[in-house]
């Protein structure tokens, strides 16, 4: 359906909050695992798909949930996930 807002689990795709949870020494470890994973070959697109400036995949998505997951971080939300 047109202007409808791409979405991941109910949320608009960006995972900035989850990045600004990561602890600064992973951060550049993460971001360039998923973008590996991912495929994408710039830090500019890195941060602009963080940022939600573009839209993510369904893969895409899977890739980012199981890199903040090794950190109990929700992505999306920056919530921690508590055992």
């Amino acid at each position: 359906m047109s202007g409808e807002k791409n979405t991941v689990n109910g949320v608009t795709p960006n995972f900035s909050a989850g990045y600004d949870m990561l602890p600064a020494g992973f951060q550049i470890s993460v971001r360039n695992a998923i973008m590996e994973e991912c495929g994408w070959k710039t830090t500019n697109t890195f941060h602009n798909k963080r940022r939600g400036t573009h839209k993510i995949r369904p893969l895409e998505a899977k890739v980012i949930e199981k890199h903040f997951s090794k950190y109990n971080i929700v992505p999306w939300t920056g919530e921690i996930i508590r055992s």
